[in-house]
């Protein structure tokens, strides 16, 4: 009976990872040339020089799905080529895929088409928090107390899916005060004092995992009465996470041409 399971199991799962629904929107390129509507086949070359229409649809371009009518899926290339100022020695990409719609089946689309990820934008905002902070002050503590944060990415590198950002933020969390860390809280007090937080780091993304090092300062209020040892002072935390979603600020490459 267990057997039986996890065979189905597995059959569903190849089901949806190899039955993927094909979406208008969708961007993708080839992995080697593919067919259209108008591809002749005795020509063995990708671009017919008496035309200014391509044989075969190039691998490694950039296309976008536009339509979707029975077997056909109707494609441009997006974004289009940057178009030379000179064509006289020979006829440039632009001129062969630019604002053309080209007609593919499903079937050399699975075969052959594969997902390209988008470029993020430069800009970004997100939510962010630290699972602990080391205080190297003193004692050299460890805080595992609830933090909550909303930063500004600056993607500092540029590939589609693994990226170095900078990130600057500022949020709330709170902190145990009792009379080992504070001298204005009596021998048997213990108080969760409100913090605001702001700091700084460097974190990696790779596709939607992320991992990042940061260093900050938390300052409470109410100070002057509870002199929190910590207040103001410099600590570190390092993080990973997961992109559940993404706010971007513009400024990206998803639509710059094609060279």
């Amino acid at each position: 009976m267990r057997t039986k399971i996890l065979l189905l199991f597995l059959l569903g799962w190849v089901g949806m990872a190899f039955g993927q629904e094909i979406k208008i929107g969708e961007r993708f390129t080839f992995k080697t040339p593919a067919k259209h509507s108008a591809t002749d086949a005795k020509i063995t070359g990708i671009y017919n020089n008496t035309t200014t229409n391509p044989n075969y649809l190039e691998d490694g371009i950039k296309y976008k799905i536009v339509d979707i009518s029975g077997d056909n899926i109707s494609v441009i290339v997006d974004p289009p080529f940057i178009k030379p100022k000179d064509e006289s020695t020979e006829i440039s990409k632009a001129s062969y895929y630019n604002y053309k719609l080209f007609s593919i089946t499903k079937e050399e689309f699975q075969t052959k088409a594969e997902e390209t990820p988008e470029t993020p934008d430069r800009f970004s905002i997100g939510i962010l928090t630290l699972p602990f902070k080391f205080r190297p002050q003193d004692e050299k503590t460890f805080e595992a107390q609830f933090n909550l944060s909303s930063t500004l990415n600056w993607r500092l590198t540029n590939f589609p899916t693994t990226n170095v950002y900078l990130q600057l933020g500022a949020g709330l969390g709170s902190v145990e005060l009792n009379s080992n860390n504070s001298l204005g809280i009596g021998p048997d007090e213990n108080i969760n004092a409100a913090t605001l937080t702001m700091f700084t780091g460097l974190m990696l993304q790779h596709k939607k995992v992320q991992a990042g090092i940061y260093c900050g300062v938390d300052q409470i209020n109410n100070q002057q009465h509870y002199q929190w040892r910590n207040n103001g002072n410099l600590w570190f935390g390092f993080g990973v996470g997961y992109q559940l979603f993404n706010v971007n600020l513009g400024g990206g490459n998803s639509k710059n041409e094609q060279k």
